[in-house]
């Protein structure tokens, strides 16, 4: 136990370190992944064409642990898909991270929630591989009628609360469990009744145990382009209701982020623009499947593929092309987002400068 909590500090003050000195400018390597390990899901959501993909082969398991092994300063690893519990090796790949990714302090997952049994499983097997934290969120989009016909999934949200019983079972104060509801124009009226559908299942859910986040089209990763997702104005009024509902985030980091994040997403929805610098490219990036690397989830803009690197982070990271699109990030010439993939990071890295600007400019 004591081992494990020194481990636990060193890779923290890795974590805090990074966080500080992103506030200074780019890093010498990124501090935060979304590491995407499958395209295959099942779901058939209405607002993302992942599941369409054809098939080809994605990254093998040995070829994750060479890249885990050499991914030194990595603190923060989303690991993402598609469904990643469609993976039959996900528990060798939970594995990995844990042993090979010596910096990694917080694991977040977000998934369909519909496996349960897999996704318990996987939980368990990364709080025993001594993980500092595991965030797992479950997609939820609506009461229950409106969550499955949006995933066009039948059963779909029942199964998604078995999951969260199963998940809050597991008595582990590293691990959080949260339902993640994203905001768009096609549900931006039916938050509160999501939650009120959910508690006639678990009366004991509130809006803290909600991540909110808001639509977003991507060409290279969510395949959705032209989908019109952007919230409505109705979004405003239950952005500002659901901050109301929340408790104050006091000491926990995590309810402050999500605060931070809710608090800046009205702005975005009223401009388009990503409401402060966007840290992509100075402290994280995006990797898809294929080994494919691209600042965000959002920016079409291939840096270079891991595989012609033996999987050597830095070698890209350090590339001209990731020089020119970081360029373009900090000018704005990007698409702009507001997803928490990018947004957590970039709210991270604002503190110290966000007393020297004005809080009425948008960037």
């Amino acid at each position: 136990m004591a081992e494990r909590a020194a481990g636990g500090l060193s890779k923290w003050l890795t974590l805090a370190r990074n966080v500080a000195l992103a506030n200074l400018g780019r890093l010498r390597r990124p501090y935060r992944l979304t590491f995407v390990v499958n395209y295959l899901c099942n779901c058939r959501c209405a607002m993302c064409n992942i599941w369409r993909r054809p098939g080809r082969p994605e990254m093998a398991l040995d070829e994750i642990r060479r890249f885990f092994a050499k991914a030194s300063g990595v603190s923060w690893l989303t690991i993402s898909g598609g469904e990643i519990f469609l993976r039959e090796d996900i528990e060798d790949v939970f594995r990995s991270a844990a042993a090979d990714c010596r910096d990694l302090f917080l694991v977040t997952i977000p998934t369909t929630g519909i496996l349960t049994d897999r996704i318990v499983r996987g939980a368990r097997i990364l709080l025993e591989s001594n993980i500092q934290r595991l965030i797992v969120t479950l997609s939820l989009d609506g009461p229950e009628d409106a969550h499955d016909e949006l995933r066009r999934t039948p059963g779909c949200f029942r199964q998604v609360m078995e999951t969260y019983r199963r998940l809050k079972e597991i008595r582990d104060g590293r691990l959080r469990v949260f339902f993640g509801y994203t905001l768009m124009k096609a549900n931006s009226g039916q938050l509160f009744a999501c939650i009120e559908s959910v508690r006639t299942h678990l009366p004991h859910v509130a809006a803290d145990d909600f991540h909110v986040n808001l639509g977003h089209t991507s060409g290279h990763y969510y395949s959705n382009l032209g989908m019109d997702l952007k919230p409505d104005g109705r979004a405003l009024a239950v952005l500002d209701e659901f901050m109301r509902r929340r408790k104050h985030p006091l000491f926990d980091p995590v309810r402050w982020l999500e605060r931070s994040y809710q608090r800046q997403a009205g702005r975005f929805i009223r401009t388009g623009r990503t409401p402060v610098p966007c840290a992509a490219l100075t402290s994280s990036l995006f990797i898809d499947p294929y080994w494919n690397v691209y600042p965000c989830n959002s920016f079409d803009r291939v840096l270079g593929n891991l595989r012609a690197t033996d999987y050597d982070l830095d070698a890209i990271w350090r590339a001209d092309s990731s020089a020119r699109a970081r360029q373009e990030v900090a000018q704005g010439r990007c698409p702009h987002c507001w997803t928490p993939c990018e947004a957590y990071q970039s709210i991270l890295a604002d503190l110290l400068k966000r007393r020297a600007r004005s809080p009425g400019l948008a960037r």
